[in-house]
């Protein structure tokens, strides 16, 4: 054998690299990671005031259903009017019911 060939004996082994992390590393990942978090919230609340705000919608309208399964009774009927001013009353940002009778 030639000694100017090196040999595969002779071969080191390399040094692996570190491992790579998954934390962010930088303060701009963590600022973009809180300002998602915070968007998360804001949605997720808003959302929920929303749905709080429009139960009187919901009830009026399985109320409305159940009237009108019973639509050939007469007095489903006349529930009707007491359901509507329910639904007047329970708007949210609504004038009060009555309020243009007053205004002069």
């Amino acid at each position: 054998m030639n000694p100017n060939i090196p040999s595969i004996d002779q071969l080191k082994e390399m040094a692996l690299p570190e491992p790579v992390s998954y934390v962010p590393q930088t303060w701009g990942w963590w600022v973009l990671l809180a300002l998602l978090i915070v968007a998360l919230v804001v949605t997720g609340a808003r959302r929920y005031w929303q749905w709080r705000r429009d139960r009187y919608r919901r009830e009026a309208l399985l109320r409305l259903e159940e009237l009108q399964q019973r639509s050939n009774d007469l007095s489903a009927l006349r529930e009707l009017p007491e359901l509507l001013k329910r639904v007047a009353i329970s708007m949210p940002n609504a004038k009060p019911v009555g309020a243009g009778l007053l205004a002069k």
